[in-house]
């Protein structure tokens, strides 16, 4: 069991629209998982059996959001970092001056001179 802290207090309030005055006078107390597992372990009617077991379930659909938020997480960073290096290529081809290909007339230029048939 720990306690939380003032602004894990404030978040809370403000997801539940919790009246700012009155009330609570300190901060709340809360369980961890296994603080949760421990106190329905010493429990033992039906209504805290049912309820250590939905508390349980709760922590698990909350570690696995985390690790598929961590997942996203990671997959985005990535996604910029190439975002990035491929921005900062185009920026580098725009410009400097001379680093893309030359264009190459069409047609004749007059510098090629046409040989004619020996005959």
């Amino acid at each position: 069991m720990f306690q939380l802290t003032k602004l894990e207090m404030e978040n809370l309030m403000s997801q539940f629209a919790t009246s700012s005055w009155g009330g609570r006078r300190k901060l709340p107390l809360a369980f961890t998982e296994h603080g949760a597992i421990m106190a329905a372990s010493v429990l033992n009617s039906d209504r805290a059996v049912e309820m250590s077991v939905y508390v349980v379930r709760a922590f698990v659909q909350l570690r696995e959001l985390l690790v598929d938020h961590q997942a996203l997480a990671g997959k985005l960073a990535e996604l910029e970092r190439r975002v990035t290096h491929h921005d900062n290529a185009l920026a580098e081809v725009i410009t400097k001056p001379g680093t893309a290909r030359q264009a190459h007339s069409i047609g004749n230029a007059g510098s090629v001179r046409a040989e004619r048939p020996s005959g």
